[in-house]
């Protein structure tokens, strides 16, 4: 499993990134195929930390925000292969971006990945993100 992110600023493709599954997505992802739990990630978040990635992070080192993505399937290899999760951040206030990874909640919820972006935002700014997980 591994992903790709595609983010847009104020509607222009700023950056392409990949990321890594951390552990504790790992293990959430088997208890989902198992049975084991529903709680399923849905939720997308943004912060400024530039702390190398690493498989034992379990949340965001700085979190900005988090927001409920819009969850889709597609095709990369084959049909159904891709989870497409996208969601808009609007800035009120400036900020460097440089981290963001997937949520099963919005609070106290389960990493799936992780990924670093070198992004710099203004008031009035959007981030529109479109990160696609591949199996």
């Amino acid at each position: 499993m591994n992903g790709i992110v595609y983010i847009y600023k104020n509607g222009v493709l700023v950056d392409i990134t990949k990321n890594i599954v951390v552990q504790s997505g790992m293990a959430q992802t088997i208890n989902l195929l198992t049975g084991k739990s529903t709680l399923f990630f849905k939720n997308l978040a943004i912060g400024s930390s530039s702390t190398a990635l690493s498989p034992t992070q379990t949340t965001l080192v700085s979190q900005i925000a988090i927001a409920g993505a819009t969850i889709s399937i597609g095709t990369t290899s084959f049909s159904g292969d891709t989870a497409i999760y996208q969601t808009s951040f609007t800035f009120s206030t400036s900020y460097a971006v440089r981290e963001m990874g997937i949520f099963s909640s919005t609070s106290g919820g389960i990493m799936l990945n992780r990924a670093l972006l070198n992004v710099s935002v203004v008031n009035g700014d959007t981030l529109d993100i479109a990160w696609q997980i591949i199996i």
